[in-house]
């Protein structure tokens, strides 16, 4: 009887071990694949084997994506990582690697997910952390700084004619998009969404995408989801969904309606068709609530108000050269065919203001508008100007580079007019302020007038940078609306199949740390257009910078 019982103890818990031992949990595919992105992409950027260029990593991806679904375990995982980091070779204890930074240097870097006990052992952990503490410091082969600071990717294979690529490529497009996000990107840490959560969602979609519209569409969904104006994304592909005729008329919507404002170019315009603040109802028989859904799938932006400047640009866009429209005109209802024109004949000019580079208003006023005012032409204007009691600088638009050239008769005060982080190379992941920019002394002739600037949505990047280097000269006011939130010279990002996309690449901040990505520049008085001054003809944010203006004495 005891030796039954001793052999029933011994069973029982020779089952358990061997349930113990046999029932280790499996890990998903897309588990898998997203633990992929990230080894590769870390020993891209950290192992000195891979960041100086020596090895073919791109290909080495793909020839380990097709082995992945051998692997089942945690444990087989992490030994297939470990065998393919020794083949790479030993990694040198590195003496001149920082890593005791500050974490305000450290808001972008997250390598927690070598801790990740779920899907890593130990083992490989430790390993990961020793390359960490031991980069590669130099001769780095994938990401270069360019000339103003931020990070160059050129050496990046571009494969032509890859429209739709087998899977291992897809897969590709989003690990390298990714990991340049992840260490690269100034702003990751106001995506909106932890970054890892939006590996793991784009993971099926491009691994998945049944054709190549599905491709493209993932594509333009990623590059969406770092919430940047610069980050725009377009094939034939996506244009011919969208189509790749237009209508030279200009909208915007105000209170959730889209009113017509003019037109984006005053050459081919059929002044005929729609008048300012006609109300569109209809695009082609569709309900425009419904169409604006649709087409903001396709549209990109730091915020809403770039958002919706830019998904009305698709809202008169059409596969043939006409278009019907419904729309209401002081209260009744209309429909008219549109005449369209190809995208590539089509100039738009999104100023809001067409009527030259400067002019002198009443009241001793002056009015530039910085769409039209080219360095060598800022002597002239500033002199023209110098006199007046108060100086309008309309910056609703995209300014040539007069930054310098403008502080030589307003100036920079005593300080800076930005703060600006640039990438550590050394360290991805981390960003460090940089010293670039100096104040700058105005001359002799120094403007003594009130400043007024004039923003709104389509200030952007450099009209935001030179708005911001303009409030930081003395007696100064901001009239407006929140901006593009879109600052810090553009980075090209390639997707295999040559498709480029654009993100923010310098840091751009207040000299007191005040955010502007996302967020736009300091507003100090809000004005926005109303559909009565549409109807109009007015521009009130113009007047109420004249108004303010005419109280100075």
């Amino acid at each position: 009887m005891k030796n039954q019982k001793n052999n029933l103890i011994a069973i029982i818990l020779l089952l358990f071990f061997a349930n113990t031992t046999f029932a280790q949990p499996t890990i998903s595919d897309n588990q898998k694949l997203a633990s992929l992105c990230k080894v590769w992409g870390f020993l891209k950027y950290y192992h000195p084997a891979v960041a100086t260029g020596k090895l073919d990593w791109d290909q080495a991806l793909v020839d380990h994506i097709k082995l992945l679904p051998a692997v089942g375990t945690k444990e087989q995982l992490s030994s297939f990582y470990i065998d393919w980091i020794k083949s790479l070779g030993d990694v040198p204890p590195c003496r001149s690697c920082e890593n005791n930074l500050p974490d305000s240097l450290k808001r972008n870097l997250d390598l927690h997910w070598m801790d990740d006990k779920n899907i890593f052992t130990d083992s490989l952990s430790n390993v990961l952390h020793y390359i960490q503490l031991n980069r590669v410091q130099h001769n780095y082969y994938y990401a270069k700084f360019t000339r103003v600071g931020n990070v160059g990717l050129g050496n990046e294979k571009e494969y032509p004619g890859y429209i739709y690529p087998a899977a291992p490529y897809r897969l590709l497009s989003l690990f390298r998009y990714w990991n340049i996000i992840n260490y690269f990107y100034p702003y990751k840490y106001a995506v909106g969404e932890d970054w890892n959560k939006v590996l793991d969602e784009m993971v099926p979609q491009f691994n998945d995408a049944a054709d190549t519209v599905a491709y493209h569409m993932a594509m333009l969904r990623l590059v969406r989801k770092i919430n940047d104006t610069h980050a725009f994304f377009g094939t034939d592909q996506l244009r011919e969904i969208n189509g790749k005729y237009r209508s030279p008329i200009s909208l915007k919507i105000i209170n959730d309606t889209v009113l017509v404002t003019g037109y984006y170019n005053y050459i081919v315009a059929d002044k005929s068709e729609l008048l300012p603040g006609d109300r569109i109802l209809k695009v082609d028989g569709k309900d425009v609530g419904q169409l604006f859904k649709e087409k903001l799938q396709f549209t990109y932006g730091s915020n809403e108000v770039t958002l919706l400047r830019n998904v009305v640009l698709l809202l008169l866009r059409g596969h043939t050269g006409r278009l019907d429209v419904t729309y209401e005109r002081r209260g009744l209802a209309a429909t008219k065919q549109l005449k369209l024109y190809p995208l590539g004949d089509l100039k738009i000019d999104t100023a809001i203001s067409k009527n030259g580079t400067w002019k002198m208003l009443d009241n001793n006023i002056g009015y530039i508008n910085l769409r039209y005012l080219k360095p060598d032409k800022v002597d002239e204007a500033m002199v023209k100007f110098m006199n007046t009691k108060a100086l309008i600088f309309d910056i609703r638009n995209y300014p040539y580079d007069v930054q310098n050239k403008l502080a030589e008769y307003i100036g920079y005060a005593t300080k800076p007019p930005v703060k600006i982080t640039v990438p550590d190379l050394a360290f991805p992941g981390v960003f460090v302020p940089v010293s670039r920019l100096k104040a700058i002394a105005p001359n002799n002739n120094v403007y003594k007038g009130k400043i007024i600037l004039l923003v709104n949505e389509e200030t952007q990047s450099h009209g935001e940078f030179l708005a911001m280097s303009l409030q930081n000269a003395p007696n100064v006011v901001t009239v407006g609306s929140q901006t593009a939130g879109a600052d810090g010279d553009v980075v090209k990002i390639v997707f295999p199949g040559g498709y480029a996309s654009y993100m923010s690449g310098l840091g751009v901040y207040y000299p007191d740390g005040r955010e502007t990505q996302r967020v736009g520049i300091a507003v100090d008085i809000v004005v926005k257009p109303t559909a009565k001054g549409i109807i109009e003809g007015r521009d009130e944010v113009l007047e109420k910078a004249i108004s303010i203006a005419a109280e100075v004495k």
